[in-house]
């Protein structure tokens, strides 16, 4: 900004007003040949940079006077010649002690004084006082205003006859306002009981105690490294050393004298005007470390750790905030005095307001006797506001009285611009791509740039949308003009090929291998493929995920750990079990396959919770790692769509309605409900989702689910401290995802070469199994016991239905049946359960018919062929017999 305030120009107080906003100065009206504001005003509190406001004060009133408020980086020194004070003669005594002041913009005031403009740092907390440095001199920064040339006072308008008669007028127009000079500035900001002038001293300040005292030596040599040259370094160590007392005063008098300009008699005068200063040594220490200085002691580092203060660049905008607030901390306020730490901290509030206020704020509130007001720092850092013409919906009559932008047109542009892509996915729902760089609220450092993707109709992009749309454009955007604008957004949307969207898991292309979103602040994705795995960042990515709101994000996963150890942390007991729930773990992990559905049976005691949270925690975390038995199949299909893993926690019933869900969740289906009771549109997805879920009966009966469920039976443990449990799991969690990717890793390698003889129902299932026992290098068989384990669950569907039961029985006791369903019907019968669900036996020839194409691949398992035969006249016979298999465990491809 140029320091010059030029008065070259027509002299009107119109062209003076807005000649100071153009150099930044706030203005506001005085009243007619007086220095008071106008009734219709709040004074200082309403002055404006805003040209538009300052015509409207002016035009038309060249009787107002112009007032300037002060602060925000200019004080104007005030100096009264009047009622035989002399502010100038009080001046010159206080340059003897702190120097002499710069010349600088000087403006004549009607009574004879003087109004010298200076500047200073905008964050220091410089307050208006009157007489508090001397008699006769009145400061005016921070709650105060002077009267700006070229305004007109008479002596006859003020009745109080406080006011002078005459025109403000520079003495020196072309000069430039000059910086307030360090040893003033260190005067002006002392509290108010300190800004009376201080006694001289005869010596040096009594030795105060001081925990480095014995480190003189280290001080003399990081002081070698110091030019004493510049005032404001000379000065700033002499305030340093202040306050090791006389040992201080002779460091800083040896060390003023290498200076060519070295004038001895400067030394007590300067030293004597650094009492109640709030600089220590550190500042000497950090001063010496920037020119390059190292502690030179062996072995030894000061007391504090020494950093150097904030630079200009070259450093993340966090780092240079923490550096400047421990500086603070130990007492040395240049570093939140710098241009560079505000620079920083306007940064981080653009980027993250929050960590502003939780992180910055509050440790600023934590300082004490600190020159810089929080104020003034939200102000002055506060990221910008657009003018309200640009989201206030106003009519233009050049374009025929037509609204000009509204919100909705703003936030429109807004997310086209903020947006790198906008996108629909295979199911019509639209989606936005951006890159952010977020800062990390543990550390505070600003994190890598990364992509994110969040669908429009979404919580979290609504809510980031809305964010960003008040920091650019200082208000709220409104529901109303949010949705007008995202129906929009998505219409654009859809004008873009579609895209798949993935939830936690995403096939790699053309590789045969796994992404898994961490779902990482950093977006991170780890990249599984028959050579290994690694982390990498979502920008290197070749697809697109899309976060749900409840996921928690995986342990950053370590290399070394083993899949044994996981068998500490769950009660899965065996090696058929462990090796049925390792192959469910990793093909849950794959898309686009037929996931088996994993039912956890046991009792009390068995730690069966912990087991399927754990299960869980390995490949799909959630907030909700467990849920309750959903009331219906809409809740199923909400699950589906905002978990990777629908885990259903301490079930005691399944519906026939549920059972028939799961199947087509787990092999592949879809559900669709409408969006909105006043629309016709639906909200539709087709997905499969692997399934968990545990209870203490048994609870898949039905045969088409039974034929694609892994069951495990949890014993009985000894009761263990949940702490101990919990640390120990925490420990090894990492390692242990690892391990699980490592093993998916190998599984993937040996999976090309695996070739089996008969597929089993889920020949996706068999086949990886069978690569993983591979990859582990057993010596086991998996898919025998994959079947023997579905033989069970199979069996136990069975024995649930009392149309089986009464099935087996009737070709167990009398052979082979052929004929009508009718008659199959009157010759079941007899063979009735004793004690059944009568609901569930069918009511008609149509409906056991139904029944028997359900329970065929079943009654398998019992050696029990159900036949249909070519139809007759109006009926269709069915023919029933035994196998010639004599074991009721016969394995068989269902």
């Amino acid at each position: 900004m140029n320091n010059h305030i030029d008065q070259t120009t027509e002299n009107t107080t119109l062209n003076a007003a807005l000649n100071y906003i153009a150099h930044g100065f706030p203005v506001f009206p005085l009243r007619k040949h007086l220095k008071t504001p106008l009734p219709s005003t709040k004074g200082f509190k309403d002055a404006s940079l805003n040209p538009e406001q300052v015509q409207q004060w002016f035009s038309g009133n060249e009787g107002y006077n112009i007032g300037i408020a002060t602060g925000n980086g200019l004080v104007v020194i005030d100096l009264d010649t009047k009622k035989g004070v002399n502010g100038l003669e009080s001046l010159a005594v206080l340059e003897q002690t702190h120097g002499q002041l710069p010349p600088t913009l000087t403006a004549l005031t009607p009574s004879g004084g003087e109004h010298r403009f200076y500047r200073y740092h905008v964050a220091i907390d410089i307050r208006s006082n009157a007489g508090q440095v001397g008699k006769g001199i009145d400061i005016r920064a921070n709650g105060g205003y002077v009267v700006g040339v070229p305004s007109h006072t008479e002596a006859n308008a003020d009745k109080q006859g406080r006011t002078a008669t005459g025109t403000y007028r520079y003495t020196n127009p072309s000069a430039a306002i000059a910086d307030l000079p360090t040893e003033w500035l260190a005067l002006l900001v002392m509290g108010k009981k300190d800004r009376k002038p201080q006694p001289e001293r005869a010596s040096a300040p009594e030795h105060r105690e001081y925990p480095h005292d014995k480190r003189l030596a280290e001080l003399q040599d990081a002081l070698t490294h110091i030019d004493p040259q510049p005032h404001d370094d000379w000065v700033k160590v002499g305030m340093a050393l202040y306050s090791l007392g006389n040992e201080g005063l002779s460091l800083w008098e040896r060390w003023s004298s290498t200076a060519n300009n070295y004038d001895p008699k400067e030394i007590p005068k300067r030293w004597k005007s650094f009492n109640n200063t709030a600089v220590n040594v550190e500042s000497v220490f950090h001063m010496a470390a920037a020119a390059g200085w190292q502690n030179p002691a062996k072995g030894r580092k000061p007391d504090r750790e020494t950093r150097q203060p904030p630079p200009d660049s070259g450093a993340s905008p966090t780092s240079i905030i923490d550096t400047a607030l421990t500086l603070a901390e130990e007492g040395d306020f240049s570093g939140i005095l710098s241009t560079a730490f505000t620079d920083a901290v306007r940064k981080v509030r653009a980027q993250d307001n929050d960590y502003y206020l939780l992180k910055i704020k509050s440790r600023l509130k934590k300082l004490k006797a600190v020159p810089i007001t929080l104020g003034d720092l939200d102000k002055l850092t506060a990221p910008p506001k657009q003018p309200k013409q640009r989201y206030t919906e106003q009519t233009d009559d050049s374009d025929g009285g037509q609204p000009r932008q509204g919100k909705a047109d703003l936030f429109i542009e807004m997310v086209n611009r903020w947006a790198n892509e906008l996108f629909m996915d295979e199911s019509g729902r639209a989606y936005a791509s951006f890159m952010l760089e977020p800062i990390n609220p543990e550390t505070g450092e600003l994190m890598p740039a990364h992509r994110q993707v969040w669908a429009l109709e979404s919580k979290q992009f609504r809510g980031k949308a809305s964010k960003e749309f008040r920091k650019r454009f200082g208000t709220v955007a409104g529901e109303t003009a949010m949705k007008e604008a995202l129906d929009i957004i998505a219409a654009e949307a859809d004008e873009s090929p579609r895209q798949p969207v993935y939830l936690r898991y995403a096939p790699i292309p053309d590789n045969g291998g796994v992404y898994v979103d961490l779902c990482s602040d950093l977006w991170e994705v780890v990249e599984i493929t028959p050579q290994g795995w690694r982390v990498i960042p979502g920008a290197d990515c070749k697809v697109k995920f899309r976060r749900a709101q409840n996921s928690k994000p995986l342990p950053t996963p370590e290399h070394g750990g083993a899949i044994a150890d996981f068998w500490q942390h769950v009660n899965i007991p065996g090696e058929d079990s462990r090796l049925l729930v390792l192959a469910w773990l990793l093909d849950a992990m794959r898309v686009n396959t037929h996931y088996p559905v994993l039912e956890l049976i046991a009792g009390q005691g068995s730690a069966k919770s912990t087991t399927q949270e754990r299960l869980r925690a390995l490949i799909d975390p959630n907030t909700v790692s467990l849920r309750i038995e959903p009331r219906s199949n809409q809740d199923l299909s909400v699950s589906a769509i905002s978990n990777h893993v629908i885990s259903l926690n301490n079930l005691s019933h399944l519906s026939t309605a549920t059972q028939d869900f799961m199947c087509s969740i787990s092999t592949g289906g879809g559900d669709a409900a409408r969006k909105l009771y006043t629309t016709d549109d639906e909200a539709a997805w087709d997905t499969k989702r692997p399934i968990v879920m545990n209870g203490i009966n048994q609870l898949v009966t039905r045969p088409d689910l039974a034929d694609r469920t892994i069951c495990i039976e949890l014993p009985k443990i000894e009761y263990v401290d949940d702490a101990t449990l919990t640390a120990a799991w925490e420990q090894d969690y990492p390692k242990l995802v690892g391990a699980l990717y490592t093993l998916l890793s190998g599984a993937l390698r040996e999976l090309p070469s695996v070739k089996l003889a008969k597929n089993p129902r889920l020949g996706d299932f068999g086949k990886l199994g069978v690569a993983m026992v591979k990859a582990l290098n057993q010596d086991a068989d998996f898919l025998a016991a994959y079947n023997r384990n579905r033989d069970e669950v199979v069996r136990r569907g069975v024995e649930s239905s009392p149309v089986a039961l009464a099935l087996v029985a009737r070709i167990r006791a009398k052979g082979e049946f052929e004929g009508s369903l009718t008659k199959l019907m009157e010759a079941l019968e007899e063979f009735k359960p004793l004690h059944y669900d009568k609901t569930v036996w069918p009511k008609s020839a149509r409906g056991l018919g139904e029944l028997l194409r359900r329970l065929a691949p079943a009654l398998l398992v019992y050696s029990i062929e159900v036949e249909a035969l070519k139809r007759a006249e109006n009926s269709i016979p069915y023919r029933i017999r035994k196998l010639d298999k004599q074991s009721d465990t016969v394995v068989t491809e269902l």
